[in-house]
């Protein structure tokens, strides 16, 4: 099952971005000679408007073939890709991370709009054993109602607020545990420079406004972008080495436990995944499209397209 799982998660990633080159080609007036999902010998095949639509037998990966992007390609058909403009060439490089990144901003607001407004509750939802609240006695499904005489009228950040205002001191909490009131003492403990007392509060979701669910995805997708050069500058720096990211394999592990507890944690998944393959996919290495898009670059700098025999032999070295 995590193998078809892994399957669907990678599919669906590089369908878009593949998805986002056909289309860029096509309004550019390029041809594209074969769009196909999967890699290896050709299982299935339709011709429509002089493409070839083809599923290849490995399920990984997928490609569009465009017509004059080879370097042996004839640049004389109007319709080749050598034969457009640098600024319609760099719009058909891009648009495959330009997609994975606008598919994966969809799918936040579909996670927005769908579950509403996040918040953090006050009624506890996991204990982590020999955790100050383990040892106070809290159970899972407590709703923590005050604080030192303080009633938090189930705002959890302010009872994560209080815990930390603490500074490891006895706290006097008030839980309510069905249809009983209780008055326990938990004294939170230092872990990794900030007070806890070992319990994940119930997260909540109420209805918003389109303003408020359109900002809302804003702010988690810029979130995620930042983490994305974040993670990209801990490893450069060497804050951070491979060993200390999580590669595919690990993150797609992660996507099959998330879509055996719920379709939106899967989805968010892929959409972290979009995001990653996005960004890291425009870098200016000769592998990716960013190289692509390097090149271009420098071809309207110099007025002059780059020789192919000289991007041949780039390209060899960079494989």
């Amino acid at each position: 099952m995590d193998f078809l799982i892994t399957i669907l998660t990678l599919s669906i990633v590089i369908f878009v971005h593949e998805l986002g080159h056909y289309y860029a080609a096509k309004k550019c007036g390029v041809g594209v000679l074969e769009f196909s999902i999967g890699m290896g010998p050709k299982l299935i095949g339709i011709n429509r408007n002089k493409t070839l639509y083809s599923l290849r037998l490995l399920p990984f990966g997928g490609f569009v073939k465009l017509e004059g992007f080879e370097e042996t390609a004839d640049k004389s058909s109007v319709s080749s890709y050598k034969n457009k403009s640098i600024s319609q060439r760099a719009f058909i490089i891009s648009a495959g991370s330009i997609m994975n990144l606008i598919f994966a901003f969809l799918l936040y607001v579909f996670f927005v709009f769908f579950q509403g407004a996040p918040s953090i509750s006050t009624t506890v939802d996991t204990i982590m054993n020999d955790t100050p609240a383990y040892n106070a006695g809290i159970l899972v499904g407590d709703n923590v109602l005050s604080v030192d005489g303080v009633s938090l009228n189930n705002n959890g950040q302010m009872l994560i607020k209080k815990v930390q205002d603490s500074k490891g001191s006895p706290i006097a909490i008030r839980v309510q545990r069905k249809n009983e009131i209780l008055s326990l003492f938990v004294t939170p403990e230092l872990s990794e420079g900030k007070y806890i007392f070992g319990v994940i509060l119930e997260t909540q979701f109420s209805s918003i406004t389109v303003i408020e669910g359109i900002s809302k995805s804003i702010k988690i997708f810029s979130e995620q972008i930042r983490t994305v050069f974040k993670s990209l500058g801990m490893l450069i720096s060497g804050k951070a080495n491979l060993a200390d990211l999580t590669g595919p394999v690990g993150i797609v592990q992660f996507a099959a436990f998330q879509l055996d507890k719920s379709v939106i944690g899967f989805l968010n998944i892929i959409a972290m995944i979009s995001i990653s393959l996005g960004i890291i996919n425009l870098f200016p290495f000769p592998v990716l499209d960013g190289g692509h898009l390097f090149f271009l670059g420098i071809e309207g700098l110099i007025k002059r397209p780059i020789p192919d025999k000289a991007l041949s032999i780039i390209g060899n070295i960079s494989a």
